[in-house]
């Protein structure tokens, strides 16, 4: 709602300035996460520089970085590319799509998904592993379903067909965007990234 989102934190914050009107939706935003998803948000405070980035998304996004906890033991690296389009009522999901099912009028609107999945840590009680994901032009549930398309998908989300409950809501976390700006490189961190207890080494700032 109006009254729950990042907008009305900053003001309440004081932090807004004058362009960013109650009536454009996401001004200032660069980047966007899934409701589900934590981590890293970045705003412009300038409306010349907004406009520049966002004209030019494909071109000055260089590479984003994620943290995940997937099902089962992800023992090596893995490049994943899928061609992907939504599904269900209203699209609240997406699926991979076969190239024997790429003509189907369903489909609609394919995108192409490419991500870099590395495991990091194994927790072989719990049967989960800690993945740090690479990716450049981002789309909507992209790691979701590219992990769980392969077999591993994040721990309790259900969605995408996990059978675990150790978590109340899976853990899907951005620690890192790199941006390039008129030949200069700009990387934005998350200072740490706690992780859930119990699971990893908890002093683990990725």
């Amino acid at each position: 709602s109006d009254k729950k989102n990042i907008f009305s934190f900053l003001r309440s914050k004081g932090l807004l300035v004058p362009w960013w009107k109650s009536e454009v939706r996401d001004a200032g935003l660069l980047n966007r996460l899934d409701f589900e998803t934590s981590g890293l948000l970045i705003f412009s405070l300038k409306e010349e520089i907004y406009n520049q980035i966002i004209k030019n998304r494909h071109r000055i996004m260089r590479k984003k970085v994620y943290l995940a906890i997937v099902e089962g033991e992800l023992k090596e690296e893995k490049e994943l590319s899928h061609q992907i389009t939504s599904c269900g009522q209203r699209g609240e999901k997406m699926k991979v799509i076969l190239p024997e099912h790429m003509k189907k009028k369903e489909d609609k609107v394919v995108k192409v998904a490419h991500l870099k999945a590395v495991p990091l840590e194994y927790n072989k009680e719990k049967k989960a592993t800690l993945v740090k994901i690479f990716l450049n032009e981002g789309h909507r549930h992209q790691i979701r379903l590219q992990l769980a398309a392969i077999g591993y998908p994040l721990v309790s989300d259900e969605l995408y067909g996990s059978k675990s409950s150790l978590l109340e809501s899976f853990y899907l976390r951005a620690i890192s965007y790199q941006l390039k700006i008129e030949g200069q490189l700009l990387t934005f961190k998350v200072d740490k990234s706690y992780l859930p207890s119990g699971f990893f080494n908890q002093n683990m700032f990725v």
